[in-house]
């Protein structure tokens, strides 16, 4: 029973969770500047807005909706669970949407479809 209040809450849910990302990957960056493959700003930048979502939240969300509905016959605990399980899927959808639908032309605006030098070197 996911209602009009619900989809509001779950688009600003949507702009959260890609802000917290962002601020999470560019708290992180001057770690992964430095270490490893040394990420720059732009795949940092797309790194942030494209990363993967969804699996293991979804996973966890059906764990525990099946684990409230075996466990309580409370209809309010079941019912946060519903509409906690339907955010976490709506995320997933509108990660796959959005995110997913738009990751190409900003990779190509970000100049990172062109394959460096060295990884050329590296693959011939």
């Amino acid at each position: 029973h996911f209602s009009a209040v619900d989809w509001g809450y779950l688009i600003l849910l949507f702009v959260f969770v890609n802000a917290i990302r962002f601020f999470l990957f560019f708290s992180f960056y001057p770690i992964t500047s430095r270490i490893g493959l040394k990420t720059n700003i732009r795949e940092t930048v797309f790194i942030s807005y494209a990363g993967l979502r969804g699996a293991v939240g979804i996973s966890l969300a059906i764990a525990l909706d099946n684990e409230v509905w075996r466990v309580t016959e409370v209809e309010e605990f079941r019912q946060y669970t519903s509409k906690l399980y339907g955010m976490v899927g709506g995320i997933t959808f509108l990660t796959l949407c959005v995110n997913g639908s738009s990751s190409g032309p900003i990779l190509k605006a970000l100049g990172l479809t062109r394959a460096p030098e060295v990884r050329k070197k590296v693959l011939k």
